[in-house]
């Protein structure tokens, strides 16, 4: 008990408010907060404005972008597909592909969580997190994202 008065005491906001938000993700829900203190170290925040482009389709992959809020529009081979806040908006490239398939422009101002995909690597490499169960919740957010297109 005294030891989570203290954490709150110390702990800063607005990582408080980042674990919060990360664990109602589908991909991040099974993390710890330990875990989820750890991603929260590496995610960088950006404000987009309206008609912004976060990355261009045939750009290297290097990062993947999770919409706090606001909303994005993916423009797929000619077919649009919104992306809602509290989403990853590139979700499709975490794990499988090297280069955007698409090209994602801020509709309204967005507010965007940018993650470096080798910085995330890095926590797997220190054992942070299990990569069996990575694998796994990378498979669940690309099916989410299929989903999603469909509709």
């Amino acid at each position: 008990m005294t030891k989570n008065i203290i954490e709150k005491i110390f702990k800063d906001a607005d990582v408080i408010n980042d674990v919060k938000f990360l664990k109602n993700l589908d991909f991040f829900k099974n993390f710890g907060d330990k875990q989820l203190n750890r991603v929260t170290q590496i995610i960088y925040k950006k404000n987009y404005m309206k008609g912004e482009v976060l990355y261009n389709c045939g750009e290297e992959a290097k990062m993947f972008f999770i919409l706090k809020y606001g909303k994005t529009e993916l423009d797929c081979a000619g077919k649009n597909i919104s992306v809602q806040s509290g989403k990853f908006i590139n979700s499709d490239n975490i794990s499988t592909h090297q280069f955007y398939t698409a090209q994602a422009r801020a509709s309204e101002d967005s507010f965007v969580y940018i993650v470096y995909k080798q910085e995330f690597e890095e926590l797997f490499a220190k054992r942070t997190i299990n990569f069996d169960t990575l694998k796994k919740l990378f498979e669940k957010v690309r099916n989410v994202f299929k989903k999603q297109s469909r509709n």
